[in-house]
């Protein structure tokens, strides 16, 4: 159910990570926080999400004409998002995980067989129909692409 706002925080990410090549600094730094920001956000609703703004901070951090600010306003807001829920869920709570989270990960015969299926499936299905987009010329985008296609094969 939290699929559709999932792709939409990281499209919205993403778009704002790369950003315009024309942006001057302010504009740029603006950009990257609320990139970082909308990346908290997706972790908060898909934890998996991390994948994607661990490969965005790796994306920032090799920057060419990186700055310590940029870096910053880029993380900032995604460790006050999600490292505020943990210190709220910790202190609520008293565990660091969701109660979903232990009744989902109960390891069985049963979840490993549907593990394995969907592993199939997506190696059936999914792998070929990206294997053929990544056979494709993108060599002009595959600066701006690598950091979304690296995630995607890691989910």
């Amino acid at each position: 159910m939290e699929i559709t706002l999932l792709t939409a925080l990281l499209s919205g990410a993403w778009y704002l990570l790369t950003g315009r090549p024309d942006a001057d600094d302010g504009t740029r730094r603006r950009e990257l926080a609320l990139s970082g920001t909308l990346f908290g956000l997706a972790v908060l609703t898909r934890p998996a999400a991390g994948l994607f703004a661990l490969a965005a901070l790796i994306k920032v951090l090799t920057e060419k004409n990186r700055r310590w600010s940029d870096t910053a306003a880029f993380l900032l807001p995604p460790v006050l998002l999600v490292g505020g829920w943990q210190v709220f869920r910790l202190s609520y709570y008293d565990a660091w995980l969701p109660n979903t989270f232990h009744t989902k990960v109960e390891l069985n015969g049963r979840v490993l067989v549907r593990g394995l299926e969907g592993l199939g499936d997506y190696l059936l299905f999914r792998l070929p129909l990206l294997a053929a987009a990544l056979a494709a010329p993108w060599r002009k985008l595959w600066k701006r692409l690598w950091p979304l296609v690296a995630p995607a094969l890691a989910w």
